[in-house]
């Protein structure tokens, strides 16, 4: 046989074969990325409630410089994707490593990236949402104060087959999460608030930034 078609077919086989494995990876990648679901009676939650009717709402999350149970020190990185008329419930104790224990009382930095997603892209939409944090129930109680949010003409962009529900991905490394289940590119609302926890467990939200459209914030990384 020709060694250059011996040699051309040799190359084939192992194009093909990086080839199965990338995308065996990938998919790995995509299935094993750590969410957070359980929802303990007494632990701090926060919850995302998207009051739009069409849009699906998404809010990229940084939650600085946290103290974990185990006395480590992260920052924290959430993707949460929530459908239209829905909401959305992060248990931040269970994040966090504390099971079915509220926080220990202090202000929790929350640096936030949004975007309006439909299977197809197109359009604008108002974002329109409300966040709301509580403690010691399973479900906030008439004291526990809601923080409603608009942002007007946001663009709509393509939401990626892979998200089929109310969803929290999260990791403590951002490579996990960048461009897996959103474009960084696309998000270019930003706002900041901070979480503070009381002694009691009650939760209050501080905004420090109001929503805003900010080019600086696009393509963050994470």
């Amino acid at each position: 046989m020709d060694n250059r078609i011996l040699i051309g077919a040799v190359i084939i086989v192992l194009v093909l074969i990086v080839g199965v494995v990338a995308i065996t990876t990938m998919n790995q990648n995509i299935n094993n990325k750590p969410h957070v679901a359980a929802i303990y009676e007494k632990s701090t939650k926060f919850d995302i409630a998207n009051n739009n009717s069409v849009s699906w709402l998404h809010m990229d999350m940084a939650i600085e410089n946290v103290t974990a149970k185990n006395g480590s020190v992260n920052t924290y990185y959430i993707d949460a994707f929530v459908q239209p008329n829905s909401n959305l419930t992060i248990d931040l104790s269970n994040l966090f490593g504390y099971g079915n224990e509220k926080l220990p009382a202090g202000t929790y930095r929350v640096l936030s990236w949004l975007a309006a997603y439909n299977p197809t892209a197109g359009n604008n939409t108002t974002l329109n949402f409300t966040l709301q944090g509580w403690s010691n129930t399973f479900k906030p109680g008439p004291a526990d104060q809601k923080y409603p949010f608009t942002f007007p003409n946001a663009p709509i962009y393509a939401l990626k087959n892979i998200i089929k529900d109310n969803s929290a991905f999260t990791s403590t490394n951002p490579a996990d999460l960048e461009d897996v289940y959103d474009d960084d590119a696309n998000e270019n609302i930003y706002m900041e608030f901070l979480l503070i926890v009381a002694p009691d467990g009650k939760v209050t939200l501080n905004v420090t930034r109001i929503p805003e459209f900010c080019s600086l914030a696009a393509g963050h990384n994470f």
